[in-house]
């Protein structure tokens, strides 16, 4: 479970890069309207927790929906994948995780 702050700042990214912009700390920040290091409190956080991947979505648009609008979030960054049907964002959120394996 995120807590509801870390739950604000990954739908402040979702909501950068599904506009098209940057996601940096400090985008973050001024969307927020809170300190650019309390973002990187934030980002060290979730770090700790071991969280490698974030999907971000408007769950609530996407129930009974062959679709999803989402972002995946990572340490390098954050990528809006658009609306992909589910089965074609499950396969990227695959690979985002698999991109973070160990290798064997």
């Amino acid at each position: 479970m995120h807590s509801r702050s870390e739950e604000d700042h990954i739908k402040a990214v979702y909501a950068l890069v599904r506009s098209g912009q940057s996601a940096g700390t400090k985008d973050i920040a001024d969307r927020l309207g809170i300190k650019a290091s309390s973002v990187t409190v934030m980002l060290k956080k979730l770090a700790e927790k071991r969280v490698d991947v974030v999907v971000a979505n408007h769950a609530d648009a996407s129930l009974g929906r062959d679709d999803n609008d989402a972002a995946l979030v990572t340490a390098d960054g954050a990528e809006w994948v658009g609306v992909l049907p589910k089965a074609a964002l499950a396969d990227r959120i695959l690979d985002a995780v698999a991109a973070r394996l160990p290798p064997r």
